[in-house]
């Protein structure tokens, strides 16, 4: 039933043009009015929740990507496409899709994250969204986003969040697969997940010109130290999602910050394929490896910023320094921002660097989201946990840019004094690139996807 959805939602809003869609609407309602006239109840209710999901398409952004831009009166042709599917609900007597439809498209009339979106294609602001998790993209698109995460920790948690989608997956592997190691079960089983978020984002990367639209993969966090493991890893992953698809597949690979990450890159990048640097948390690091990757020929290469990663220990030392926890939590939860708009700087106006840029994540508070907007020529990349994403959109907010605003030097100073954890993110050669290794926003990253990752490994050796 997903596939069957996202085939129709390509359909619709990135195959159609607006003089055809009400036609179109027409015609696919007869088809599944007909269906569903002789259909089993579970089948039923399968073809509600696709005609429900494709009128929540219609007034969301997705129509924005290209069908929108194929000439006509896009808004009347939308309304009355979701008029068609709603109307449909009400005669079968669809009560409760019709609900779930009507309470989604409420949201998204209300969404600040499609102001942002829209503010984009507008050429006021410069941010594209993305969202940190790697599930519910079917939701999250259609409020603009365009990539998305998955590394070991989302790999855990979808399976446990969905487990009438994955266990079968985890079952049919151990049938298929009966002498594969550990290693093997984890690498099949996260392309699985790959591969459906993949297709949700197909279209929005075809029609961008492979500008956005991807989802982010990635490895074994146990050969962090190995450059040769990771880039075949990636290599492999690349090539078999080529294969399923039958063309470019829309993949990204998030490689950690350490120091034998650069000959990986390195080799990556040379072949086009495409590239995030993960566990990243220093003005230094994004130094070097956006110069690792400035020579590359991927279409998107892409540095991180994890936020929380970096403002969570600078609290605790804040802290400890004899601030109170009040205080502590206010100034700490601003250290990224510094950090951000001096790499913003040094990537774009330094270094003249116009082909890597800045991806925040693992963003903890809204002024974390806030701070990432960006009116300059150079983008900056946006990933929001779901959480933060629901909190955000919970009421009417401002949207202004935030990237090149003055940081309060009182701040700055009392950060520098206080904090060994932000002096090492924020001057520009406070660690080598061996130093990397040993850094906490590392090394506390990279404990967390391998426990993750193990975690997996029980998961997929479960007796059925």
């Amino acid at each position: 039933m997903r596939n069957e959805y996202l085939d129709l939602r390509e359909k619709f809003y990135f195959k159609t043009i607006v003089a055809d869609f009400e036609a179109v609407c027409q015609r696919y309602v007869r088809q599944y009015a007909s269906e569903w006239a002789a259909a089993a109840p579970k089948r039923k209710k399968e073809i509600e929740w696709i005609i429900g999901n494709l009128a929540i398409d219609a007034m969301s952004y997705i129509p924005d990507w290209k069908f929108k831009k194929t000439g006509g009166n896009a808004e009347g042709a939308l309304k009355a496409g979701y008029a068609i599917l709603t109307e449909q609900l009400k005669a079968w007597g669809a009560e409760d899709q019709l609900s779930e439809t009507k309470k989604e498209v409420w949201e998204l009339q209300n969404s600040n994250l499609i102001r942002v979106s829209r503010a984009n294609d507008l050429g006021l602001l410069n941010t594209p969204i993305g969202t940190d998790a790697a599930w519910d993209l079917v939701h999250s698109s259609r409020h603009g986003t365009c990539i998305a995460t998955t590394n070991p920790v989302m790999v855990d948690t979808v399976r446990g969040k969905y487990p009438e989608v994955w266990n079968p997956v985890r079952d049919e592997i151990a049938k298929n697969h009966p002498n594969a190691s550990n290693e093997e079960k984890v690498e099949i089983f996260t392309l699985e997940v790959i591969k459906y978020n993949c297709k949700v984002l197909m279209p929005i990367f075809e029609c961008t010109d492979e500008r956005v639209g991807y989802v982010h993969m990635q490895g074994n966090p146990n050969y962090a130290k190995d450059s040769v493991k990771m880039a075949e890893e990636a290599e492999y992953a690349y090539h078999e999602l080529e294969k399923y698809f039958g063309k470019k597949p829309n993949i990204i690979f998030k490689i950690p910050a350490v120091s034998a990450a650069r000959a990986t890159i390195e080799r990556l990048v040379a072949q086009g394929i495409c590239v995030t640097v993960t566990a990243c948390a220093s003005v230094s690091q994004h130094k070097v490896f956006a110069e690792t990757m400035k020579n590359g020929k991927a279409k998107l290469q892409l540095v991180v910023m994890m936020t929380g990663r970096f403002d969570d220990p600078i609290i605790e030392e804040l802290k400890a320094a004899g601030l109170s926890a009040e205080e502590a939590v206010a100034l700490g939860r601003t250290a990224s921002t510094a950090v951000i708009n001096r790499t913003y700087a040094m990537l774009h106006n330094d270094l003249k660097i116009e082909n890597v840029w800045l991806l925040v994540a693992s963003m903890r508070v809204i002024g974390n989201i806030e701070a990432v907007y960006n009116d300059h020529v150079q983008p900056t990349f946006l990933s929001i946990f779901p959480p933060q994403a629901e909190e955000y959109e919970s009421i009417l907010r401002p949207v202004s840019p935030g990237i090149g605003r003055p940081y309060c030097e009182e701040a700055l100073n009392k950060l520098l004094a206080l904090s060994d954890t932000f002096r090492k993110g924020y001057e520009y050669d406070a660690m080598t690139a061996e130093e990397f290794d040993d850094y906490l926003c590392v090394t506390a990253t990279m404990a967390q996807f391998r426990k993750r990752y193990n975690d997996t490994v029980e998961y997929l050796n479960e007796k059925k």
